[in-house]
């Protein structure tokens, strides 16, 4: 999908004027991944270790059966495994495998990580969030891998429970002391009015079509930098 815009002539004409390879819906320029969806992943690679250890601590769940006779009499029944949860693990190895993938395509072969899945899960989001700007700016594959990371924490959510990523709603366009604020706006989950953090401009849906063409004017001139 390509949009209207121009840029450079140095510029690749493949990847020059652009949709982003995973929402296809903001405009780049030269690059693969919006900034916004560049942000969320790094957001999710961040979140991802952490949501594996709660998957494996969900994993065995254990019954203690009552007895008539004290404490002594308990008996625990042998753990029961989540199915659900055992199939969401094994999907985690996408993560050294998207790590080896970029090192070999920077020509940059790291060293082999040993242990148990959950220690290479850890190495693989350090490395691929290290290398999140390569990976929007040079590398063909980057919206693939995005749409993985992007799928395999949706899908862990919904059996962890883990909140759901405020919606990057690009930079604020409200004007302060003659200059566009510029700060990130994020709209929070089951929420409707975007609020920037920074200087409390608000903007309900009925806006968001306004919001777009303001952040579009703000956006203008670096493409005009650009060519």
């Amino acid at each position: 999908m390509i949009n209207d815009c121009t840029a450079g002539s140095n510029a690749a004409p493949a990847r020059a004027c652009a949709a982003c390879a995973l929402c296809e819906r903001t405009t780049v320029l030269d690059s693969y991944l919006c900034e916004n969806c560049r942000l969320d992943t790094g957001d999710r690679l961040k979140q991802l270790p952490v949501m594996y250890d709660e998957l494996t601590l969900m994993l065995f769940r254990t019954r203690q059966r009552p007895a008539d006779d004290g404490p002594r009499a308990r008996t625990v029944e042998p753990p029961t495994p989540n199915l659900a949860g055992l199939d969401l693990r094994a999907q985690f190895a996408v993560l050294p495998s998207w790590r080896n993938a970029l090192l070999d395509a920077m020509r940059r072969p790291g060293p082999a990580v040993t242990g148990d899945l959950g220690a290479r899960v850890v190495d693989a989001a350090g490395v691929l969030r290290e290398h999140l700007g390569w990976v929007a700016a040079e590398w063909p594959a980057a919206g693939d891998f995005a749409a993985e990371i992007r799928d395999l924490f949706n899908d862990v959510r919904t059996v962890a429970g883990e909140p759901e990523l405020a919606a990057r709603m690009g930079p604020c366009p409200q004007v302060v002391d003659g200059r566009p604020c510029g700060a990130p706006l994020l709209l929070p989950d089951r929420e409707s009015v975007v609020r920037c953090q920074w200087c409390g401009a608000t903007y309900p849906p009925g806006v968001w079509l306004a919001l777009r063409r303001a952040q579009d004017e703000l956006a203008a001139p670096a493409r005009s930098d650009a060519a």
